[in-house]
């Protein structure tokens, strides 16, 4: 007997008698692969911002401004000749972060920290983000942006939106 043959015992009976009695060789078909589950792809470690390509700065806007979201906080954002920088801190009070990056029209890409309020309170965190500014359907500016913490597979979400009634001051954020 090859590999895949196996020798089974044929019975046939009619009522309680025995009428044949035989050896028989079977091929047996060679087994199938098992089904692998599909292994899907790794997390995306492009933010879908990023190939946004720039566009004109709505009229009469500038980057410069306070912007609020309501797990950072205020963001308060400078911009001067082409770069920006920025300060925040988390409203719970547990971080406080800032911000560099260059703009071009209404896309701006940049570096961030985020450091502790306490010693031994947690890590500081580091990474990049890119923010689009647009105007809201209420005519008030607004940055969808999306931020990675350095060596991490995927992006997060952080949207702001502009307080008009507010001028951004650097330092009053540490």
């Amino acid at each position: 007997m090859g590999t895949g043959t196996h020798r089974i015992l044929r019975i046939v009976t009619v009522g309680a008698a025995l009428q044949a009695c035989e050896t028989l060789d079977v091929e047996q078909p060679a087994a199938k692969p098992a089904p692998t589950a599909p292994v899907p792809p790794p997390p995306s470690t492009v933010s879908r911002l990023a190939a946004i390509p720039a566009g004109e700065m709505a009229p009469g806007q500038t980057w410069t401004g306070v912007y609020f979201n309501p797990v950072y906080g205020f963001l308060h954002l400078v911009e001067q000749g082409g770069n920006v920088v920025g300060r925040w801190k988390r409203i719970d009070a547990s971080h406080w972060g800032e911000l560099d990056g260059t703009t071009e029209g209404n896309v701006v890409h940049f570096a961030w920290r985020e450091h502790p309020y306490e010693a031994g309170a947690g890590d500081e965190f580091r990474g990049t983000g890119t923010f689009v500014f647009a105007l809201g359907d209420n005519g008030i500016p607004e940055l969808d942006g999306e931020y990675a913490i350095d060596g991490a597979p995927s992006w997060s979400p952080w949207h702001l939106v502009k307080q008009t009634n507010l001028r951004p001051i650097l330092l009053s954020v540490p």
